[in-house]
């Protein structure tokens, strides 16, 4: 029983993030921001306060290596030769 709920806990994490990364950056960053001031209210723990203020500076940078790719074609290499020579 404790098995399958560790599985299932794991599953949802997996899934949360996956879809934290499908959804555009905009969205993401509002959703962090609206986490963050909940995070931040009275009462709250000061680990909570880390914890959400940590999900709203990660919103904001790229997911993956998608955010480092250029947007035209790859480059040539500088040492590349034409070729025949």
């Amino acid at each position: 029983m404790l098995q399958n709920l560790l599985v299932g806990a794991i599953v949802l994490a997996a899934l949360a993030y996956t879809v934290w990364g499908l959804v555009p950056r905009s969205i993401r960053l509002g959703l962090a921001r609206r986490l963050g001031a909940w995070g931040r209210g009275p009462g709250r723990p000061a680990w909570l306060a880390g914890a959400t203020g940590a999900i709203e500076r990660a919103a904001g940078q790229p997911h993956g290596d998608c955010g480092n790719c250029g947007s035209g074609p790859p480059a040539a290499p500088r040492d590349a030769r034409p070729p025949g020579r």
